[in-house]
């Protein structure tokens, strides 16, 4: 849209808001926006976004992953209030090969969330809402403890290859731990706790890479049990060396210090040779795969942290 500059007094110049703006953020005539210079562009927000905000999404047909995923979505998005309605009771586990509740389903997505419960519940439709407040002055600290959770997780990895520990729990634990966290950074970045719009877009990316990053992490822990491979030495060093790459990539972060990605591009060298030089049982390789992945995914977090402009 378009709005002609208006002249107001000797060096003042004025535009209007759009009226559909202004109603739907409930803008009145004395109300602060924040403006922010980009370039060419002004930005103008609200201190607050709309409250209430309320949606109403239908899963019937979908299968257990596929309702997590919506339902993760919308709470991601920002939503207080999230109607749900099914037809089917049960729903697809494709991983468990077998049918499992749909409201046992919903149920345990929801210990992925902070701040929301189920309100309302029948045998077709469920009804979550936000029962307190969302806290986006902690954002910076709940971005640094999230990247600490991450590394623990795979620390407890490392430990228990070391260890010849066949325990599964711990990681499944700091998966679930890290999930909650990730999923409230992002709810907390849609609700407007990063105020320039291209660094929002940027952290919300990089929360999704890392997001993958745990569920890769979470995907070798239960190969290995699945399985129940015992990893040669060179499979554990390669573990070490991603588990490093973890730490150096939070410091990096934090620091924006340049000799550390040249250090991270280093090591997603030496983890790629490594794992092609390996001879290993193909179950070992195909979680070795999963690693593999890991620096790919750092280095386009090196390359998302560079483009923020904000200190964090």
């Amino acid at each position: 849209m378009k709005r002609k500059v208006v002249k107001h007094g000797p060096s003042s110049l004025i535009i209007s808001l759009p009226s559909k703006w202004v109603k739907r953020h409930n803008v009145k005539g004395g109300d602060e926006l924040d403006v922010l210079e980009k370039q060419n562009s002004l930005e103008i927000t609200t201190k607050a976004l709309p409250k209430d905000l309320s949606v109403t999404i239908d899963i019937t047909g979908l299968d257990r992953t596929s309702i997590l995923v919506y339902l993760q979505g919308m709470y991601r998005k920002g939503y207080d209030e999230i109607n749900v309605h099914f037809k089917n009771q049960k729903t697809k586990h494709f991983r468990k090969k077998k049918e499992v509740q749909v409201l046992s389903v919903i149920q345990n997505v929801i210990t992925r969330f902070i701040g929301v419960e189920i309100v309302k519940q029948t045998k077709d439709f469920v009804q979550i809402r936000q029962i307190s407040e969302d806290s986006k002055k902690d954002f910076a600290v709940l971005m640094k403890r999230t990247g600490m959770l991450i590394i623990e997780a795979f620390e407890e990895f490392e430990r228990c290859l070391k260890d010849k520990d066949d325990d599964t729990y711990p990681v499944e634990h700091h998966h679930m731990i890290v999930t909650k966290f990730i999923n409230y950074c992002m709810r907390l970045i849609s609700k407007g706790a990063v105020k320039d719009t291209s660094d929002a877009l940027t952290l919300y990316q990089i929360f999704a890479v890392l997001d993958k990053i745990m569920d890769l992490l979470k995907e070798a822990e239960r190969d290995k049990a699945r399985y129940n491979i015992s990893f040669p030495k060179e499979s554990v060093e390669i573990v070490s060396d991603v588990t490093e790459a973890m730490r150096v990539f939070h410091k990096f972060f934090f620091s924006k210090d340049l000799k550390l990605a040249y250090d991270l591009e280093s090591r997603r060298d030496k983890i790629k040779q490594k794992i092609y030089a390996m001879k290993s049982d193909p179950k070992v390789l195909s979680i070795m795969v999963l690693f593999r992945e890991i620096p790919e995914f750092l280095q386009v977090l090196v390359e998302c942290r560079l483009r923020l402009d904000g200190e964090y």
